[in-house]
């Protein structure tokens, strides 16, 4: 008996490094769980002011311009700030031994990303005193890497929530025509409906050189593939890091990335399988003793 122990040890050992191997290979897909629109509306419906991005330090943001974004003049001139700011040629951006204040630098000469100006328009609401929120929007049907898009959307004073587009220098509105901005809930809702769903584009992006086709508007072609609400900023940026749990969102087919199921299967699979391991060597170590209490020696063929 005490051999068939040790060999189930070993073996659950063995399915706990093969699991925690797989964990490691798909990690990035153990942050998406799919959650029907519903769960979002839902949730957004009770919970919707309390759901936002923690800002950056507050003296970095106290630095930056103030802009009103209550007012369509406010909204251009932010995105028109953001986009100038960084050059859309360069090389790209590099995250390693980063302050608020290295980051904001080095955004002046290199090229940044998505999240960046996510990042930028985060830090222009909290400036205003306005609370924002990042959301990653997915265009791609197996949620790969690279395959996301990051957008922020400000809660007005008002309690309205608009979704702008930094990078590109972009609203999200009604339909392709119209200036009314809406909010990512809103944006999902009529998506999901079939209703139009449009992008106003400021000529900023044409000034700096940037392609006509822009990300927000490949993403939103694809919906309903999924979207993730992401509630906290990378530490990377070197802002104040406060974990939230986030509310990831899937509508539409279920045809996505195997590794987003499997990832977690793994996780449950090496955590069952360590305790098994532990269950058989912890019985081994208490027949070990009772035979040594009753004076018998220890034996390896029973």
């Amino acid at each position: 008996m005490a051999k068939k122990r040790i060999l189930i040890a070993l073996a659950a050992l063995l399915i706990v490094a093969a699991a925690l191997l797989h964990v490691w290979n798909a990690r990035y897909y153990l942050r998406i769980v799919p959650r029907p629109l519903s769960a979002f509306a839902f949730l957004s419906e009770r919970f919707g002011d309390a759901i936002y991005t923690p800002p950056p330090d507050r003296a970095f943001t106290k630095t930056l311009p103030l802009f009103d974004f209550s007012t369509a003049d406010g909204r251009r001139d932010a995105l028109f700030y953001v986009r100038r700011l960084v050059p859309p040629k360069a090389l790209p951006m590099n995250y390693e031994n980063l302050n608020m204040a290295s980051w904001f630098a080095r955004l002046k000469v290199r090229h940044g990303f998505c999240t960046d100006f996510s990042l930028l328009m985060i830090s222009l609401a909290d400036r205003s005193g306005l609370r924002a929120r990042e959301w990653i929007l997915w265009h791609d049907d197996n949620w790969a890497i690279g395959s996301a898009h990051s957008i922020a959307e400000i809660r007005l004073a008002d309690g309205r929530w608009i979704a702008f587009d930094g990078q590109h220098a972009t609203l999200l509105v009604r339909a392709n025509g119209s200036d009314v901005p809406v909010s990512m809930t809103e944006a999902l809702s009529r998506a999901a409906d079939g209703k139009p769903v449009g992008t106003l584009r400021f000529s900023v992006a044409e000034e700096v050189g940037l392609p006509p086709a822009a990300s927000t508007a490949s993403a939103l072609a694809r919906l309903p593939s999924g979207a993730m609400l992401n509630l906290h900023l990378g530490s990377w940026t070197g802002a104040v890091y406060r974990p939230v749990l986030a509310i990831p969102i899937l509508y539409g087919p279920m045809s996505i990335d195997r590794r987003i199921w499997t990832s977690k299967a793994a996780v449950f699979i090496a955590a069952t399988a360590g305790l098994f391991g532990v269950a058989a060597l912890m019985r081994r170590r208490s027949r070990r003793a009772l035979r040594q209490s009753s004076g018998r020696p220890p034996s390896w063929s029973r």
